[in-house]
């Protein structure tokens, strides 16, 4: 697995966001990617996140409502506000899902091998190729992801792209389980989303996330704090074995890293005072390592603050977490939250 960069919540430019890859073939992996094409706009007092959407039109029983139904889920009762359904980005990430199949995977038995090239940059653009069509080949419908966007007849100020290589039930999760690949999709500035999902085999596929927004961003409140995991969230895992890149916490073995808990703010912080993570009835908390822009600046904004547990931790358990801080401004900003695990 490894990382490029994470988008910023506080500002969006008007080139590429952020560009992020969990590396892997065959039955695992994943790939995030966002980009940007318009400025940003001041941001107004009241809150524009959305906790409700409309029904989303997806088949019950398919792999795209339940990852819409799971995402939702996660962002809201994280605060980041719910995603709506849009048809055109379902079909700008399906049928770029299709086009990863038919040019980067090559049948062997019942399943597929993905091919390394995906993990490549593209010279012509500077892109991975996992996000990146080339004309002339099957399935093409445009180079960029706002280009495959717009030949599904959507417009859009901002549009990013996640993937990942997983079972359909684990795809969501391959991505949330991490310190540098959730973002992406938590940003509190989306409003719509398309889901697309390929089979590659009798364990995983290729699934393809599109978020953004048309012409403004959704704004949160002043003084607001995003987390993952959510407020009251269940079964959330133990700690993230499978590891990622860059390696959050080198020298932490990654079969004893605890599960990463993340605040993001909409002001970048100025200081952290407190963050901890303690299970109900224990007299002290668990050890962390707490994990800045300071640390890894080209892949954190100064708007997030994670914690990496040192250790897994315990199962069935709920855990209250403390985060204390000021922003850039010098406000004080807290925030007090639970969780529990498998």
């Amino acid at each position: 697995m490894f990382s490029t960069r994470a988008a910023n919540f506080t500002a969006i430019s008007a080139a590429v966001i952020g560009i992020s890859l969990i590396g892997g073939c065959g039955g695992g992996g994943g790939v995030s990617t966002t980009s940007a094409s318009n400025s940003s706009q001041a941001t107004p007092p009241a809150s524009s996140l959305a906790t409700s959407v409309p029904v989303p039109t997806y088949a019950a029983d398919s792999v795209e409502k339940s990852l819409f139904d799971q995402l939702n889920v996660i962002r809201l009762s994280g605060g980041f506000g719910m995603l709506s359904q849009d048809p055109s980005l379902d079909t700008a990430a399906q049928n770029h899902a299709s086009y990863v199949k038919t040019n980067y995977a090559t049948p062997v038995n019942s399943s597929y091998f993905v091919s390394p090239d995906i993990y490549l940059v593209d010279a012509a653009t500077g892109w991975l190729n996992a996000h990146v069509e080339k004309a002339g080949l099957p399935g093409f419908t445009g180079i960029l992801p706002v280009n495959r966007i717009a030949a599904a007849g959507a417009s859009y100020a901002y549009s990013g792209e996640v993937m990942a290589f997983n079972s359909h039930d684990t795809c969501l999760s391959g991505e949330l389980d991490t310190v540098f690949h959730r973002g992406p999709l938590l940003s509190p500035m989306d409003m719509s989303i398309g889901m697309g999902f390929v089979d590659l085999g009798t364990s995983y596929g290729v699934c393809v996330f599109e978020p953004g927004y048309k012409t403004s961003p959704s704004r949160p409140p002043s003084g607001w704090i995003g987390v993952y995991p959510g407020d009251r969230q269940l079964r959330v895992p133990t700690g993230m074995p499978r590891g990622e890149a860059p390696d959050p916490a080198p020298e932490i073995p990654n079969a004893t890293k605890g599960y990463p808990i993340s605040v993001y703010l909409n002001d970048n912080i100025r200081s952290v005072d407190t963050f901890t993570v303690t299970a109900v009835g224990a007299s002290t908390a668990t050890p962390v390592k707490l994990i800045m822009r300071a640390d890894f600046p080209a892949y954190l904004s100064a708007s997030e603050a994670h914690i990496l547990p040192k250790q897994p931790l315990a199962a069935a358990t709920t855990f209250n977490v403390v985060f204390k801080g000021t922003n850039v401004t010098g406000q004080s900003v807290e925030k007090s939250w639970s969780f529990s695990t498998l």
